[in-house]
């Protein structure tokens, strides 16, 4: 009887041990699999950049002014000097269709610009106006899983920013997340027209749209750039002798300047571009050298822009 005893202990033993041991295993190999899972993911942020050219396609006698591409990269669209979007499948090269822009007979498209997201497009032109309009991809799938994707787009405004009817030379746009949207264009002689939105909806579901005009005129100085952060609230305005200006457009009526500031050597100011969140905004010169400017709570100062990177070519 004692000897059944022990056998059983020695069994147990042995498969505790077992047990333990694979346990054990097992953990170091879920460790070990995690950590190659999690440096396989981030290996190839060491590694240079790679661009590939996925396709050429063409748009016969118009001129490109304005590109984007669906979320899969399936259909590109192409605004022209036309008046018209293009819709080009990119695998094949082939124009799916061509839509004229409303709103927009005989008049000349001078600038454009885009929303960082949603793709929400802002076109100015040589009689002092602007259509807003927003280019939409219709998303279904067949019954063999095969996803169908039909673009198309929505006419959202056409305003008139200068009443003089000058030619707009640059445009920028912003659609906040209350589907507000900030326009601000620049005629050549520098003066900016800015358009804005408050949007006000009831507990029943009426919906009133405040309309806002207001101008800025930055004098002897030449415009060479301009855009609005993605919560419609603040606005920069580059120079050709490499200035840049920080309005807050808190008050839509009364656009305040927060900061003038000069990055680098007085070249001319060519892109500027809000990152992610609207904290910082990246700003190139015609040199190609570039920058962040960020956001920064000053002591002495309140708020203003810091330069935080900076790249020299």
């Amino acid at each position: 009887m004692s000897d059944n005893k022990h056998k059983r202990a020695l069994f147990f033993n042995s498969a505790a041990k077992v047990i333990i041991y694979s346990g054990g295993i097992a953990t170091i190999i879920a460790v070990l699999g995690i950590l190659f899972f999690v440096f396989n993911e981030a290996y190839p942020l060491f590694k240079d950049a790679i661009s590939e050219k996925k396709e050429k396609v063409s748009v016969k006698t118009k001129l490109p002014l304005l590109v984007g591409v669906d979320e899969y990269q399936e259909i590109a669209y192409v605004v022209t000097d036309s008046a018209s979007i293009d819709f080009i499948e990119i695998e094949t090269g082939q124009i799916l269709s061509s839509q004229k822009i409303d709103s927009l007979e005989n008049k000349i498209i001078t600038s454009t610009d885009k929303t960082l997201f949603n793709n929400n497009i802002a076109a100015a032109t040589d009689k002092g106006s602007a259509v807003i309009f927003k280019v939409n991809y219709d998303i279904t799938f067949d019954q063999n899983s095969n996803r169908i994707i039909k673009p198309g787009y929505e006419f959202k405004r056409y305003v008139t920013l200068d009443t003089l009817l000058t030619p707009l030379k640059q445009i920028a746009v912003s659609v906040n997340d209350n589907d507000e949207i900030t326009i601000a264009g620049v005629n050549n002689e520098n003066k900016i027209f800015i358009y804005s939105e408050i949007v006000t909806r009831s507990i029943f579901g009426d919906e009133t749209i405040e309309q806002i005009n207001s101008h800025i005129q930055i004098s002897n100085k030449n415009i060479s750039a301009i855009e609005i952060d993605a919560s419609s609230k603040k606005l920069i305005v580059g120079t050709d002798h490499g200035a840049v200006y920080y309005y807050s457009l808190d008050n839509k009526a009364n656009p305040e300047l927060i900061q003038k500031t000069i990055p680098f050597n007085k070249a001319p100011i060519v892109g500027l571009s809000f990152i992610i969140g609207d904290q910082s905004v990246i700003v190139t010169d015609a040199e190609g050298n570039t920058c962040s400017l960020m956001k920064i709570l000053d002591e002495a100062f309140g708020i203003r822009l810091a330069v935080s990177n900076t790249a020299y070519l």
